[in-house]
C-alpha cells in the first residue's frame, strides 16, 4: 500500500506532462520588423546560417572561398546599419565555432 501511495503522485505528473500544448504560431516576418533590435538579431541569425553553410561548402571543396568573401562585401556596403551589426556579431560567432574558417 506504501509503494502505491508514492506511485500516484508520479502518474499524475505523466498524465500532465502528456498532455498537448499548442506551440505559438507567430509570422516570422512580422517578428523581425517589429523594431530594429528585432530586425538585427534576425539578420545576425540569417548572416550566420549563411556563414556556417558557406564555411562548410568551401572546407568540402564545393564553393570557392571567393564567394563567401563577395557576400560579406557586398553586405558590408548596405548603408543600413542594423545590417552591418548583424554581420559583425555573426562572423564574430562563426569565428568563434569554426576557427578554421577564413573570414
Amino acid at each position: 500500500m506504501r509503494s502505491l501511495l508514492r506511485i500516484i503522485p508520479l502518474i499524475g505528473v505523466l498524465v500532465l506532462s502528456a498532455i498537448p500544448i499548442k506551440a505559438q504560431e507567430f509570422d516570422l516576418a512580422e517578428v523581425c520588423s517589429a523594431s530594429v533590435e528585432a530586425s538585427t538579431v534576425c539578420g545576425a541569425s540569417y548572416y550566420h546560417g549563411m556563414l556556417i553553410l558557406l564555411c562548410s561548402l568551401e572546407k568540402n571543396g564545393y564553393v570557392p572561398p571567393e564567394v563567401k568573401k563577395a557576400i560579406i562585401q557586398d553586405t558590408r556596403e548596405s548603408k543600413e546599419q542594423y545590417k552591418l551589426i548583424a554581420l559583425a556579431a555573426a562572423i564574430k560567432l562563426v569565428r568563434s565555432q569554426e576557427p578554421d574558417c577564413r573570414i
